[in-house]
C-alpha cells in the first residue's frame, strides 16, 4: 500500500517529477516546491522540501494523485519561480527547468 498525502492507494500512483536546476545564488538547504491545483490548494506555503545532490545542482520532487498541479520554486531567501503573484506553470508530465526555461528532457543531455 502507498499513502501519499494522506492518501491510500493499491499500488503506486502516477506520478509527475519536476527536475529544478538550482541557480547558484539560492539556498541548497532550503530550496522548495510548492504546488496546487486550479484553486485546490494542497499545501502550506513555502511548499516542501526537494531532494537533490549538491555536486550537480539538480533537485527533484515528485508529485503523486495530482493530475494538473501547477508549481512554484522558492528558497529560504525569498526568491521564487514564477514571481511573486503570478501563477504556478502548469504540468503535466515530468518537465525540467533550467536558466527559466521549462523542456520535457533534461536540457544537459542535449
Amino acid at each position: 500500500m502507498w499513502v501519499v498525502n494522506e492518501t491510500a492507494y493499491n499500488s503506486k500512483p502516477n506520478g509527475i517529477t519536476v527536475h529544478f536546476y538550482r541557480p547558484s545564488d539560492w539556498e541548497y538547504w532550503d530550496t522548495r516546491v510548492y504546488f496546487y491545483e486550479d484553486n485546490n490548494i494542497l499545501m502550506q506555503w513555502p511548499g516542501t522540501l526537494m531532494n537533490g545532490n549538491r555536486e550537480d545542482k539538480w533537485l527533484t520532487y515528485t508529485i503523486y494523485g495530482i493530475n494538473n498541479p501547477k508549481v512554484i520554486f522558492n528558497d529560504s531567501k525569498n526568491k521564487q519561480i514564477p514571481g511573486v503573484l503570478q501563477p504556478g506553470h502548469l504540468v503535466t508530465q515530468d518537465m525540467w527547468f533550467k536558466d527559466n526555461k521549462w523542456t520535457t528532457y533534461n536540457p544537459i543531455n542535449q
